[in-house]
């Protein structure tokens, strides 16, 4: 059969074994001769495919071996020097192999042919204890067996036993055809004669080959030249004359290869060192990093490091994940405590993505799906929220596909004892992924940890320090004008005069600046930057305030076309531009909190980087967040909002932010205290780091009883027994005495009294058996709070009694979520009677039934009624219903700008209130597919949650599935042509800059990277779903392969 077009290659999975569909490129076919009685034609663009080869396969039909995966390049007999350099060039431009499993043939080929295609079929199954053997060559060739590298010398065939790996890797073909060739021994007939005794397949024998080191991804000069000659030495009609045409070059990414020397990338394809180098100018890594990662190859226990801030953690995780997903097709699950950490983490990842052939999905809000996409020739990263990732951890161990996450980072770590639920949901999670699996390793970091010892202990860890920081960190105490070093913290006096702040003040400025913010901050702007951290927001915007009205008018002439690009661009994001901002940012002061929309932040995040803004107020969330290095940082007060005092943990975030390296020699930081707090100060910069005590116990045993329910729910203990054998497994248990089997029986009492668990009793009266109800399995599948979910379940119950379809009100109101009810501590009456006013007649009918009327309002408006003297639950149910007014609103297709003017609070707040609706509306569906009475209400909420999630027109919702883009950048793409994801996928993001009004450079990549992202992932969602139907068999079990389904898979892709 002759191939002469070319054919789009995919693979498939029938029966348990995974096909390989292998087809020539475009490329493949130009470059290569036809070579049918060995005669070269220039003018032929086919290739024979042997029928000794499809003999041979079929003649070893009952025989399997291990064997390594070559790239094939193309290299005609009678190559011309250019010809010769065309190859080469487009051997540039074929992807690396992130990794070479070993896979076993069952040596079966099918030619399926549908018009002028035709696929050469290999089906593939796992055979255990095989052996890879070495072909007999007259030349030098590069090959894999088990985890090394060799290089076959002339005339050498020798045996090696090779550890059972599993999974396939699959490679894009670029102009090159990658090709899976079958068992060794069919290539070469002289291979068993070569083999030697039957007992070198026990013994690892490398007298065949010898390490060599892979130095590139592409030939050298010598290499092209040599591989014109290569010819296999043997008799065998596929090896002359198929495997002599071309030159044989193995990629290889396995941890005991050679890449894990300092010419290469510790076992990673040497195009992950460009890439770091492109997308992050990382050109070498520091020797702590190199030390680290050495430590968590040559063991098999998990593995915590603690380095102060800015050290390059981050770095080494992330190279650690990438390992994962290219050389141990594994999946890999990265664990970050904030959402837009999560969303920078997933921009971040999606250049390495979209070259190195991975996925990453975004768990965070309402995004993420359970149990995640199963993907069977690519691997993914979930970058998730401590909740999400908590859930997905959770489907998977309700599929029973655990193992297929190999890897689990989590950033932050000393989260665990935050004394929150997140810290105990933390908890909960890492001790699930102990106990259901050994093949899971959990790699833990932070800046601020002490108890280190408790920790490793917990998570059966190997433990790296290092006080490694790349640019020193110089710390000062101001008291007054007085600033003081901090010199040894070992001795009780760590403070040593230093200087005093010079900056000549006049007395009115001097009673609006006490702390001599301007006196510290001019001397570092605008050269420097400055970052001062203070304790609420409302400080934050008077700060920026201050400074920008006190400092030389000089200032506003530094970088002044790019201050007005930024002021551009936000007034373009939101629509307006915040009065503050406007008169600060013409001289490079700016302030940055939780009340500013996610796309300012990161607006002005971008702009301190690029040193468009000079100086930043911001609150203490921001040392937990984006990394934003800084020549200075100044910590405005020892104290937080509400007056607790800073945690050293929280010191040393902020402190640590000082000094940028590559940029600056040293960083600063000034911590301004009263005369009566200098002692505080200095146990504060000289004490030890906080403890990380376990947070089951909070809210008198909360975490504890959400543990029980999740562990009951998903079948992993049955009787009190076995719950006492997984709270082993818990921090609590190493750290505490505490009486494991009172306290858990106290929380199981509580759960069975709330229908969340039954216990089943046997005949002779002692307790039986732990099962959850459905209740309590739906709390579980839902993430629901426990404390929340019996008036959930009562809300939604009595909802389906009554419930109005009319509009999106009721439903809104029943996933507007109950943690916002805390935080709404101040209501203008006369707004809410306002808004009540405008409703619709249906709408009113909907605020009726949840029990909400106009006389109460008006009682509330005119000051009859007062906050103390109400009905507490008929205050939560007011309160609810107003955030739920707000989020109509936003439903409504209203900006959030116009929102927060009309209700008057931050448009920070809404734009958190819309993401965390979207999240519990998610919640809440899976919480409704559990119970059998609540089944109507899942696609009714599912349809409100694209309404939460877009709060577009439908015109532009397929450009808001991509994550970087907001309603307004949606639009922008819009009005501009590129109304579907295609069409952003393929854009130029040149032309996006040039085309669309302050489009940033980098988010104009940020896009388009993103898009090809999601573009890739549906069409490899509609290759799949092709696939199955390519692949159905009929009842005798043959191959059914119709050239209508052959057609409809084309017409789909197209």
């Amino acid at each position: 059969k002759m191939v002469k077009r070319k054919v789009r290659p995919y693979c498939s999975r029938r029966n348990g074994s995974r096909t390989i569909l292998v087809s020539p490129t475009k490329e493949f076919t130009q470059a290569t001769a036809n070579n049918t009685n060995d005669k070269i034609s220039d003018e032929s663009e086919s290739v024979d495919v042997n029928s000794s080869f499809i003999k041979r396969l079929e003649s070893d039909k009952k025989n399997s071996f291990y064997s390594p995966v070559f790239s094939i390049k193309p290299t005609p007999k009678n190559l011309t020097d250019s010809d010769d350099d065309d190859i080469i060039a487009a051997a540039q431009r074929t992807p690396v192999l992130s990794s070479t499993p070993y896979h076993a043939f069952n040596n079966k080929v099918n030619l399926e042919e549908s018009g002028e295609s035709l696929f050469t079929a290999l089906e593939l199954e796992i055979v255990e204890n095989s052996v890879a053997k070495a072909p007999k060559v007259d030349h030098e060739v590069e090959f894999r067996s088990g985890r090394d590298l060799f290089t076959a010398s002339s005339g050498s065939a020798d045996t090696v036993k090779t550890p059972m790996r599993s999974g396939l890797r699959s490679a894009d073909c670029g102009s090159n055809l990658l090709f899976t060739v079958n068992s060794l021994q069919s290539i070469n007939d002289n291979m068993a004669k070569n083999s030697g005794n039957s007992n070198s397949n026990k013994t690892r024998n490398r007298t065949i080959a010898s390490k060599t080191k892979s130095t590139a991804n592409v030939p050298d000069k010598s290499t092209k030249r040599r591989c014109k000659s290569q010819q296999f030495n043997t008799n065998n009609t596929f090896s002359n004359d198929l495997l002599s045409e071309f030159a044989i070059h193995t990629p290889v990414v396995t941890e005991d290869s050679p890449l894990f020397e300092a010419e290469s990338f510790y076992g990673l394809p040497v195009r992950v060192r460009h890439l770091l180098k492109d997308h992050r100018g990382i050109n070498e890594l520091y020797n702590w990093q190199d030390e680290c990662l050495k430590l968590f190859h040559e063991t098999d226990k998990n593995l915590v490091y603690s380095l102060p801030t800015s050290g390059g953690k981050t770095l080494v995780a992330e190279l650690l994940i990438l390992h994962q997903l290219l050389c141990c097709n594994k999946n890999a699950l990265l664990v970050l405590p904030f959402v837009s950490i999560v969303q920078e983490k997933y921009r971040l990842l999606t250049p390495f993505a979209l070259d190195l052939g991975f996925y990453v999905e975004e768990y965070a809000g309402s995004k993420g799906t359970y149990p995640p996409k199963r993907r069977a020739n690519r691997y993914t990263v979930y970058v998730a929220t401590i909740e999400k990732a908590h859930s997905l951890v959770n489907s998977l161990i309700d599929e029973g596909i655990l193992d297929s996450l190999g890897l689990v980072v989590i950033d932050e770590l000393h989260m665990i004892g935050e004394g929150g639920s997140r810290g105990s949901i933390l908890e909960l999670m890492i001790s699930k992924l102990k106990f259901c699996s050994s093949r899971s390793r959990i790699v833990g970091m932070s800046a601020t940890l002490s108890n280190v010892n408790e920790l490793t202990q917990f998570l059966n860890a190997e433990l790296f320090t290092s006080d490694f920081r790349p640019v020193e960190l110089r710390e000062y105490v101001k008291v007054n004008r007085e600033v003081f070093e901090v010199i040894d913290k070992r001795v009780d006096n760590p403070l040593r005069l230093s200087r005093s702040v010079d900056f000549v003040y006049s007395e009115s400025l001097e009673s609006r600046d006490p702390d001599h913010l301007l006196g510290l901050v001019s001397e570092v702007i605008p050269h420097h930057s400055c970052l001062i951290f203070c304790p609420t927001k409302r400080n934050c915007q008077a700060v920026a305030e201050l400074i920008a009205g006190n400092m030389p008018p000089q200032l506003a002439n530094v970088k002044t076309d790019d201050r007005q690009e930024l002021i551009a661009k936000l007034q373009m994001e939101s629509g307006c531009l915040c009065p503050v901002l406007s008169s600060t940012l013409p001289l490079g002061v700016a302030y940055h909190h939780s009340g500013l929309t996610s796309e300012e932040r990161r607006l002005i995040e971008d702009a301190f980087t690029e040193g468009v803004i000079c100086l930043l107020a911001c609150t203490t969330t921001l040392a937990a967040g984006v990394n934003l290095p800084a020549k200075r940082v100044i910590i405005r007060s020892l104290y937080l909002a509400n007056r607790l005092l800073l945690t050293r943990s929280q010191y040393k975030q902020m402190s640590g932010r000082a000094g940028r390296a590559g940029f600056d020699s040293n960083g600063e930081s000034i911590i301004i205290v009263k005369q009566a707090d200098v002692l505080k100060a200095k146990n504060l910069v000289s004490g030890a780091m906080d403890r990380c005590v376990s947070s089951l116990m909070y809210e008198n045993g909360k975490g504890l009883s959400t543990l029980i329910l999740n562990v009951i729910s998903l079948n992993l203990i049955t009787n009190m027994h076995s719950l006492i054998g997984f709270m082993k497994q818990t921090l609590l248990a190493v750290q505490t005495d505490v009486d494991l089997p009172k306290s858990c029986c106290k929380s199981l009492e509580e759960l069975i009294s709330d229908e969340l668990v039954v216990q089943t009793i046997e005949t002779d009266g002692s307790a039986g058996c732990l099962k959850p109800t459905n209740f309590g399995i739906a709390v579980v599948r839902g993430s629901i709070d426990v404390r929340w979910s019996i008036k959930l379940l009562a809300d939604l119950r009595s909802a389906t009694q009554n419930l109005a379809v009319c509009n999106w009100f009721h439903l809104l109101y029943l996933v507007t979520p109950y943690d916002y009810i805390s935080q709404v501590y101040y209501i203008d009456w006369s707004i809410y009677l306002h808004q009540y006013h405008m409703l619709t007649a249906d709408e009113i009918h909907v605020a009726t039934l949840i029990g909400v009327t106009e006389g109460y309002l008006t009682r509330k408006a005119c000051g009859m009624m007062s906050m103390t003297s109400s009905n507490s639950s008929k205050e939560n149910i007011i309160k609810r219903f107003y955030i739920t007014l707000i989020l109509m609103h936003l439903v409504k297709e209203e900006s959030v700008w116009s929102v927060s003017q009309i209700f008057n609070v931050p448009r920070g707040f809404i734009q958190q209130l819309l993401s965390s609706a979207a999240s519990f509306c998610s919640c809440v569906i899976y919480f409704c597919g559990e119970i059998d009475d609540l089944w109507a209400l899942k696609p009714l909420l599912s349809i409100l949650l694209k309404a939460i999630q877009f709060c577009c027109k439908k015109d532009l919702v397929p450009l808001m599935e991509i994550p970087a883009v907001k309603v307004a950048r949606a639009r922008q793409l819009y009005n501009a042509g590129y109304r579907t994801l295609q069409l952003v996928a393929t854009a130029d993001p040149e032309t996006l800059v040039a085309t669309i009004e302050h489009m940033p450079r980098k988010v104009a990549r940020q896009i388009v990277d993103s898009a090809k992202l999601l573009l890739r992932d549906k069409a490899e969602e509609l290759q799949n779903e092709a696939n199955e139907l390519l692949n159905l068999k009929t009842s005798s079990g043959h191959l059914l392969h119709l050239n209508l389904l052959q057609q409809w898979y084309d017409n789909k892709i197209t």
